[in-house]
């Protein structure tokens, strides 16, 4: 009875660590990239399309709370779980999102110009500042969950 791979009947004590080829690591991390992004991004931006009167403080910090904190955990997860790709892929969902909610609050704060339809609570410096703040926790919870060794550039392998 012959062993398949090998085409021989001699079994082998100590097969040694099996390496992962090019594409594999390539298909992985670029999956990992997409996946992160595409549901930071969902995961962010579905509660303001729940909760449609963001124009009160309250109801922003509702979807604030109930989107944007949760894909602030599920991206330190990913980060830590599957290294620098799927990190990547949380920033760019997440910038996306950060796009998403600058056009949100540029729509809300639009009410301004009619006096007659329900004013924001919060000031119009928020139309750049939220999504400029979301920006930064963005980086932050990147960098302070990524493993120091997926961000080691001294061409060393790491044990």
């Amino acid at each position: 009875m012959s062993f398949e791979p090998l085409q021989t009947d001699e079994p082998i004590e100590n097969p040694g660590p099996v390496e992962r080829d090019t594409d594999t690591v390539m298909l992985v991390g670029c999956t990992g990239f997409v996946a992160s992004s595409l549901i930071t991004y969902m995961i962010s931006i579905w509660p303001f399309f729940l909760f449609t009167e963001t124009h009160r403080l309250l109801q922003l910090a509702q979807c604030a709370g109930l989107g944007l904190l949760p894909a602030l955990v599920f991206g330190a997860y990913v980060t830590r779980r599957f290294g620098l790709a799927s990190a990547a892929g949380f920033i760019g969902g997440g910038l996306s999102a950060a796009i998403f909610l600058y056009l949100r609050l540029l729509e809300v704060n639009l009410r301004r110009v009619q006096r007659d339809l329900a004013q924001p609570d919060y000031p119009e410096s928020w139309i750049w500042l939220v999504p400029f703040a979301w920006v930064l926790m963005l980086f932050l919870v990147a960098a302070l969950t990524i493993r120091p060794s997926e961000i080691d550039i001294s061409g060393r392998k790491s044990g």
